[in-house]
């Protein structure tokens, strides 16, 4: 009897270990400004060699810049910081890796300037009394990246009013006169100016005293809660002790419109006149 032999081999033996090759981007030359929405960068075509991709990864990761490990798609976030930067990235199959260098050049630009916005003072609107000294703080302002070169009125301003072009602080001197003072106010930086109309209030009043203004208002607008027949003596705010002892809780309820009950809130122009009374030290006479 004759006895055939068959020497066996593994089929994986005779395939030859490929390493991909053939990367492409749909860009290779990216400029990316910081802060605008997340850029995208897909692979157009590999080479994917003797097996399947298993991986895509950077040579050397960057913060802001991502690559998806499955599909190699790169994505350039918000995170990035201003610079250039030139990836490396490798790819690998189940045999091996190849490592495209310097494929990609991505410059990430800084933001152009905005034009200024959210101008914020300490206050929108501020009472004196005629012949008195005031000032308004600016608190903020969203440069929009850019420094602030000037503050300034727009159109003439009154009166004893006074803009600091440096920092937008509005002060108010003597020679303010008694009204109603609307201010607008320009912001500018190296992108433009932003135009702030009506964005602070000032009221100069005249002194007033309790018996020469004040309690006739109270006899007018708060009858009878708060006059001769209210009920319990300290609210009858016709006498000077107990308008003065209770001014603060007045304004406040005047303000919330809360008083006058069941009546019509007291028109603006009286709440100020009220609130003078009380800035002017609550004179009696």
């Amino acid at each position: 009897m004759t006895l055939i032999f068959f020497a066996c081999t593994s089929d994986t033996e005779d395939i030859p270990k490929v390493a991909p090759s053939g990367l492409v981007y749909s860009e290779t030359n990216v400029t990316f400004v910081k802060g605008s929405t997340d850029k995208v960068i897909s692979v157009t075509s590999v080479e994917k060699g003797s097996s399947d991709i298993q991986s895509y990864a950077f040579l050397t990761s960057i913060t802001g810049i991502l690559i998806n490990s499955a599909n190699g798609t790169i994505t350039i976030g918000s995170a990035v910081a201003v610079g250039n930067y030139t990836l490396s990235i490798d790819v690998e199959n189940s045999h091996l890796t190849t490592t495209f260098k310097d494929l990609i050049t991505i410059v990430v630009e800084a933001a152009p300037p905005s034009k200024p916005s959210n101008l914020i003072y300490n206050t929108a609107r501020l009472l004196l009394v005629e012949g008195t000294v005031g000032s308004i703080t600016r608190t903020s302002v969203n440069n929009g990246g850019s420094t602030i070169t000037e503050y300034a009125s727009i159109g003439s301003l009154p009166n004893g009013f006074v803009v600091n072009s440096a920092t937008g602080d509005i002060s108010i001197t003597i020679a303010a006169v008694v009204g109603v003072h609307k201010l607008s106010i320009t912001v500018t930086n190296s992108a433009g100016s932003t135009n702030f109309n009506n964005v602070v209030t000032v009221v100069i009043g005249e002194s007033n005293t309790f018996n020469g203004q004040i309690k006739a208002l109270f006899v007018s607008k708060c009858s009878p809660c708060h006059t001769s027949d209210a009920t319990g003596q300290s609210w009858d705010f016709t006498v000077y002790a107990n308008a003065k002892s209770h001014i603060n809780q007045i304004i406040t309820k005047l303000e919330n419109g809360s008083m006058p009950k069941n009546a019509a809130a007291l028109p603006q122009s009286e709440i100020d006149q009220i609130k003078l009374w009380l800035i002017g030290g609550l004179l009696e006479n």
